[in-house]
C-alpha cells in the first residue's frame, strides 16, 4: 500500500503529463496548419507559374499552346462526397451546391492579366473593310422570313 505522499506524487505526475500532452497536441496542430499553408502557397505559386507560361506561349508559341489544349484527354470529375468543417457530406443534393459555390468563389479570382500581351493587339484592331454597323442587329430576334 502506498502512503499519501506517494499518491500525491503520482497525481502530480499525471497532471503534469496531461499538461504536456495538451501542449504537444497544440504544437502538433500548429505545425500541421503551418505545413498545410506552406503547401497551399507552393501550389498557388506552381499554378501561377503554369498560367504565366501559358500566357507566354499564347504570344510566342501559339502552335504549342493550342496543341497542349487539344491533346488533353477528357477527364470527368465525380464528386460524390465532401468533407466540410470536419463533417462528411454524402447526399448529392447537398454536394452539388457546395461544389458550385466553391468553384464560383475560386474562379472569381482572375489570374489572367487584365491587359492582353501586345502581340495580340493587331488581332483586335477594327477591320477597315467591315461596316461599323454590320453586327448592330445580331441580337435581334430572327424573323419568320429569315428562318426559312
Amino acid at each position: 500500500m502506498k502512503d499519501a505522499s506517494e499518491v500525491h506524487i503520482i497525481i502530480d505526475n499525471c497532471e503534469a503529463l496531461d499538461k504536456i500532452l495538451g501542449h504537444l497536441s497544440m504544437v502538433k496542430k500548429r505545425y500541421c496548419r503551418s505545413k498545410y499553408f506552406e503547401f497551399r502557397i507552393a501550389r498557388n505559386k506552381m499554378i501561377r507559374k503554369a498560367i504565366n507560361k501559358c500566357m507566354e506561349n499564347f504570344c510566342s508559341d501559339k502552335n504549342r499552346m493550342i496543341k497542349s489544349v487539344l491533346d488533353r484527354p477528357f477527364q470527368k470529375v465525380v464528386l460524390d462526397h465532401l468533407v466540410v468543417n470536419n463533417e462528411l457530406v454524402l447526399e448529392p443534393h447537398e454536394v452539388k451546391p457546395i461544389v458550385d459555390k466553391v468553384i464560383e468563389e475560386w474562379t472569381k479570382v482572375c489570374m489572367v492579366p487584365k491587359v492582353w500581351p501586345k502581340c495580340w493587339s493587331s488581332q483586335y484592331v477594327p477591320l477597315s473593310y467591315v461596316n461599323d454597323n454590320a453586327f448592330a442587329k445580331i441580337m435581334f430576334n430572327i424573323s419568320f422570313d429569315e428562318f426559312f
